[in-house]
């Protein structure tokens, strides 16, 4: 049986997409100026790095402490928290089960579509 191994440009080329590990995260993703795959490759960078380094490993062995011992938490009333007892500095108003009005509107115009794959690799599915 033949197989080919293809890498079309299926996926997006240019993205304005914030999300992911913050520690993980390019320059340019953090700008929202848009980004294409290199990040990714900035991401693994790091990744290894940590690997290596060895800060990742501490991290997961301590768990939510590191985070729990943080100056900016350092007011938390950490056994209230799941007994539901702190009042939260901030509450939104939802309307309704599905209200997303507290969420900022990404217009569907403001995207730009990635440019449709030429004819001439589309040949290589002919037969698919």
């Amino acid at each position: 049986m033949d197989s080919n191994v293809i890498d079309l440009p299926l996926c997006a080329i240019r993205t304005w997409t914030l999300c992911g590990t913050p520690e993980y995260l390019a320059p340019e993703v953090i700008q929202s100026k848009g980004h294409g795959r290199a990040v990714d490759w900035w991401a693994l960078g790091i990744l290894v790095f940590e690997m290596l380094a060895g800060d990742l490993i501490k991290k997961f062995l301590n768990g939510a402490d590191d985070v729990k011992k943080h100056r900016w938490f350092k007011v938390v009333d950490w056994e209230a928290v799941p007994l539901r007892k702190m009042k939260p500095p901030i509450v939104p108003k939802v309307s309704h089960e599905g209200d997303t009005s507290n969420f900022d509107v990404y217009p569907e115009d403001d995207w730009k579509k990635d440019p449709a794959v030429p004819q001439k690799d589309l040949e290589i599915f002919k037969n698919f």
